[in-house]
Formats: structure tokens, C-alpha cells, sequence
């Protein structure tokens, strides 16, 4: 199953950075306001704005800074006890590290919502109850990004034409 680890919440000014850094497990970086821009291993350069989130995977190198005058970002620190997870449930995360994924959403949406209950739950560290919950609305969040990053790339050529 998902294992939480921490969660940061957390403004940055414009040129603050923000690592680098490597970790052995994944890191949900979700911007509330502003424009932060991150580069990965992986990657060119991401410049991310409010509602947008990146996962980065394992051992992936990140680093970034602040572009705008202020910008609030939280991040949730996790793993898979991967003998517990079945491969279903999260079947392109498993096994991967070196790489990351953007999501683009807009604001204002039930991720962001879920995302900011975490954040305070955040207050009730150490219970064990909190700690379930903060699980599985991580869980929640993890699929709503997948579920609509799928909808979004399975758009047929008669939609984009509509469009």
C-alpha cells in the first residue's frame, strides 16, 4: 500500500530556490498560487502555475526556482510498500525512478480541494488516524491526476476538430 512519509506547505519568493535535491521516494509537488519553474533529470524545464502538480519519481535529480514575487507550493513526500500495493492500482508508478510526470489542471478543482485537506490534517501529525486519511486521500489525489490526465490524452480527432 502507500506509504505517507511528510508533507510540506510552504511560499516561496521570486528567485528562492527550491533544491536540488534527490530522494529515494516520491514527491507530489502541487503549486496553490504563482509560477514556479523546476527542472528534472528526465526533463527540459517545467514552469508551473497554480493548479498544476509534477510527481516526481525516486532517485530523480530536481531542482527550481520562484518566478513570480511570491508562490505557495505544498509537497507530499511518499512511497509504495510495493509488496502490498496490487499493480493494478497504480500500475504505470511501480518500478519506475529517474523520471517524473506533469499534471495539468486547472484550479479550483476536487485535487485541489483533496489537497488542501491533507494540508490540514498535516496539524494532526503523529495520529494514526490522520495518517490514514492523509493515505488515502493521497491515493484519491494520485488517481484524480491519472484519471485526468488519461481523459485528456484519449481526446479523439473528431473532439479536437469540435474544439
Amino acid at each position: 500500500m502507500l506509504q505517507f512519509l511528510r508533507h510540506g506547505f510552504g511560499q516561496f519568493d521570486k528567485n528562492h530556490l527550491i533544491g536540488p535535491s534527490i530522494f529515494p521516494h516520491f514527491d507530489l509537488l502541487y503549486i496553490h498560487e504563482g509560477l514556479i519553474e523546476l527542472k528534472t533529470s528526465d526533463r527540459q524545464i517545467f514552469r508551473m502555475k497554480a493548479g498544476e502538480s509534477i510527481l516526481i519519481y525516486p532517485q530523480t535529480y530536481f531542482g527550481g526556482r520562484a518566478l513570480s514575487s511570491s508562490a505557495w507550493a505544498s509537497i507530499q513526500h511518499f512511497d509504495f510498500q510495493r509488496s502490498q500495493t496490487p499493480k493494478q492500482a497504480i500500475p504505470s508508478w511501480h518500478n519506475k525512478t529517474g523520471q517524473s510526470e506533469l499534471f495539468q489542471n486547472s484550479k479550483d478543482t476536487d485535487i485541489e480541494k483533496d489537497v488542501n485537506r491533507a494540508i490540514e490534517l498535516s496539524r494532526f501529525e503523529g495520529s494514526q488516524s490522520s495518517q490514514e486519511i492523509r493515505e488515502a486521500l493521497l491515493l484519491l489525489i494520485l488517481s484524480q491526476l491519472r484519471y485526468a490526465k488519461i481523459s485528456h490524452s484519449t481526446i479523439t480527432t473528431e473532439q479536437q476538430a469540435l474544439e
